[in-house]
């Protein structure tokens, strides 16, 4: 079960979570939630506790939605940002070529017929 403080000293009623809680409403591990997510929802601190507001987590889940084609007017992909800041750099382009141009299952089986007997 979540379990969440009411932010009383500003009245607007918004939810406050941990840490631990902010991952666990995430549905996420709290190394992941340090990883992704952290660095990218503001933090409110009391002392050194780390605290976070639900309405904050909740509009970072509306920005990193994936393939939302409303907001943008072209769907976004999945691709990392490695291979999307990859691209731009010829040597990179030339090496997806390369790749693309080698075909799939080129590996050889090994079928009972092609194996020899020792």
């Amino acid at each position: 079960m979540l379990w969440c403080r009411e932010e009383t000293s500003a009245g607007n009623g918004h939810a406050i979570l941990t840490r631990a809680e902010a991952a666990r409403y995430l549905r996420i591990s709290v190394r992941a939630f340090d990883t992704h997510v952290r660095t990218l929802v503001p933090e409110h601190r009391v002392g050194r506790k780390p605290l976070f507001r639900k309405a904050d987590l909740d509009s970072w889940l509306d920005r990193s939605r994936v393939g939302d084609f409303a907001s943008t007017g072209t769907a976004t992909s999945c691709a990392s940002p490695t291979t999307v800041s990859g691209l731009s750099s010829p040597r990179a382009r030339e090496i997806l070529k390369k790749l693309r141009s080698v075909p799939r299952n080129c590996t050889p089986s090994i079928t009972p017929a092609s194996r020899q007997s020792g």
